[in-house]
């Protein structure tokens, strides 16, 4: 994974979803071909996003919990089988030093939050709306 990379994908969470009263931290970003999962919390929430890389860069397809870590979930959301696996079991692995705590934080995010190009910068924090799709 290239530190670009990662640092393009944190820099494109933190113009949408970063507020000053919630600061957000986005760790660990996994990158595998064309996808990525980005570890979030902000305030009492935290999650998963799911995101692709397109010809005009990162974009965040959508937000989730533990759902983002099964093959196929990705799969269902448009990644290829094997890159699925490759892509869950990599994440898997970064987040096995962040600790038990942290990673039932991450599992705990309430539902799938699709994220639509344009929406996100509309939503406020991720505490406002994230915890159903119905807020979107």
């Amino acid at each position: 994974m290239s530190s670009v990379e990662i640092g393009a994908i944190t820099h494109l969470m933190m113009n949408q979803f970063d507020r000053p009263e919630a600061p957000l931290t986005v760790e660990p970003v996994t990158i595998l071909g064309d996808s990525a999962i980005a570890g979030w919390r902000q305030g009492d929430m935290a999650g998963r996003a799911l995101l692709r890389r397109s010809a005009d860069g990162w974009a965040i397809v959508l937000c989730a919990g533990e759902e983002v870590l099964d093959p196929a979930f990705l799969a269902h959301n448009g990644i290829g089988m094997e890159a699925a696996h490759g892509l869950t079991d990599a994440a898997r692995s970064a987040e096995s030093g962040l600790g038990a705590e942290l990673i039932a934080r991450l599992d705990a995010f309430d539902g799938v939050v699709m994220i639509a190009s344009g929406d996100a910068h509309d939503h406020g924090q991720h505490g406002d709306g994230h915890s159903s799709a119905a807020g979107h």
